[in-house]
């Protein structure tokens, strides 16, 4: 999975003609909802809202998005709408079908509109300001982002990724931050002095990131949250049943239901895993594992022994694992022990295995984790981003 980055939007209103273009939030953090309004063009106008920017390599991007005006000449673009000429951003003069991810500048990133002669533009921040990530090497290797102010401790966050190993969600944590969230983005292999695959990772050294993370200003010590994708899924749940009393909420995403074997590290020039053995251990004991992911492994995890709320989200078009039947088979079993926290489950038939991210308005292409269409992760990651957030407000209440 590609390190999760975000967009941002700066207002500079412009104009050509009679036409006037403006936004509702100019400046922004990237998961903000956005909402463009166009005055002045003719009655029933049809004509083009075009969408450029560039990212932290100098690559142009852009789009064209066609709108009709309302019969007094108004444009309003609102949810899905409003965001969709951001989300299909692409290269230009890149080949169609061709993956892609827009790198964002370290700032966050600028995205000019454009429509009947009039312009203005939009920046959305990676961060809000004042947060900073913190590097970690040791005793764990991480990165750990607070917020600039806080004047209570607030539920803090660990969230780890999955088979790409290395430290993948820092762009998670300093959004989290940003709203209000301490957050430690942590890696658990491949980074310097942690294991070359996922093999044999031991609890305990998640356990040892929960604790320092307990232990900081910011953090509330009795309300820790554990966020893990894909394979770092498994780990989140195994954390939330063997540490009941340090895990106060669970969010597994496009899980597994139970542990799949150990691996080398998914790259590029490795895109298939081979099975190498147990993935986890707890107290230098191997968790036991299935050769396959499937919601009919052999070891499902005792689920019902985490106290506290558990997420959950899945993909219909998942083609790493099938991560709905499989966070079906949780939500069943929990049902079945009468859990008596609470559950939130997504499922998103047309999203694919990137939604584990649950990160919204990103501006990528991938054929392999693409879903149903180009927008269709963008599209659910826009309805669950903000339920996630429902929940973590819930636990830190």
């Amino acid at each position: 999975m590609p390190v999760i980055v975000v967009v941002a939007l700066l207002a500079a209103c412009g104009g050509g003609g009679q036409a006037h273009i403006s936004v509702d939030h100019p400046v922004a953090l990237w998961d903000e909802p956005l909402r463009i309004t166009v005055t002045g063009l003719k009655s029933d106008e049809r004509t083009v809202l075009r969408a450029t920017s560039r990212d932290a390599r100098g690559k142009r991007y852009a789009s064209s998005t066609p709108v009709t005006a309302s019969s007094e000449g108004h444009v309003q673009l609102e949810g899905d709408a409003a965001l969709r000429p951001l989300w299909s951003l692409r290269p230009v003069g890149l080949s169609k079908g061709t993956d892609f991810f827009y790198d964002t500048p370290p700032s966050g990133a600028t995205v000019n509109l454009a429509i009947a002669g009039a312009r203005t533009t939009l920046r959305r921040r990676i961060v809000a300001p004042g947060i900073h990530g913190v590097p970690i090497s040791h005793p764990f290797y991480g990165k750990y982002y607070a917020p600039a102010t806080t004047s209570t401790p607030r539920l803090g966050i660990l969230v780890f990724g999955g088979s790409e190993g290395g430290l993948s969600t820092t762009g998670l944590a300093a959004l989290y931050a940003s709203h209000g969230y301490p957050s430690l983005a942590l890696a658990y292999f491949g980074e310097p002095s942690l294991p070359r695959n996922l093999l044999r990772i031991p609890l305990e050294y998640f356990a040892s990131a929960l604790r320092w993370l307990q232990q900081q200003p910011s953090v509330a010590p009795s309300k820790l949250a554990v966020e893990g994708i894909s394979r770092g899924s498994e780990a989140a749940q195994l954390l939330g049943i063997h540490y009941p009393h340090l895990v106060h909420a669970v969010i597994a995403m496009v899980p597994a239901n139970g542990s799949a074997c150990g691996i080398t590290r998914v790259t590029a020039a490795n895109p298939t895993a081979h099975c190498i053995g147990a993935a986890w251990t707890f107290h230098g004991k191997a968790i036991p594992y299935a050769l396959a992911a499937t919601q009919y492994t052999p070891y499902p995890f005792p689920d019902e022994q985490i106290d506290g709320s558990i997420f959950l989200d899945c993909a219909g078009l998942d083609q790493v694992w099938p991560s709905c039947p499989m966070a079906q088979a949780i939500v069943s079993r929990l049902q079945a022990h009468h859990f008596h926290h609470k559950i939130t489950f997504l499922e998103y038939p047309n999203a694919s295995h990137a939604l584990g991210t649950l990160y919204p308005n990103l501006i990528y292409y991938s054929t392999q984790l693409g879903g149903s269409n180009t927008n269709s992760n963008n599209e659910a990651a826009a309805n669950g981003w903000p339920k996630l957030l429902h929940f973590l407000h819930a636990v830190d209440s």
